[in-house]
């Protein structure tokens, strides 16, 4: 686990406005097992995950048809997780 103020760095770097700060940084910590372990390998060393999760990669989500920060393509890959069904309809509808 992250603290507050690390997790609150990394999404200043990728210019997340304050007001999402806590509620992005308890996501981050509150992701699944299988997910943080991808994020820790990408926070430590770069490592793009090549994963699959219900169809999608993270190359693909921060790719040009999805154009997500990396932050976003691992609560996404979170969300596909967790929660299939209502994640691929949302990202089938172009909902973000």
């Amino acid at each position: 686990m992250y603290s507050k103020e690390q997790l609150a760095n990394i999404l200043r770097h990728y210019e997340y406005p304050d007001f999402l700060m806590d509620k992005t940084v308890e996501r981050l910590n509150n992701m699944q097992p299988e997910i943080k372990v991808l994020f820790d390998k990408w926070l430590t060393n770069g490592d793009i995950p090549k994963d699959e999760i219900n169809g999608y990669t993270f190359e693909e989500l921060t790719g040009n048809k999805f154009n997500f920060t990396p932050i976003n393509a691992f609560l996404t890959l979170n969300w596909l997780l967790v929660d299939s069904t209502n994640a691929i309809a949302a990202l089938e509808s172009g909902t973000r």
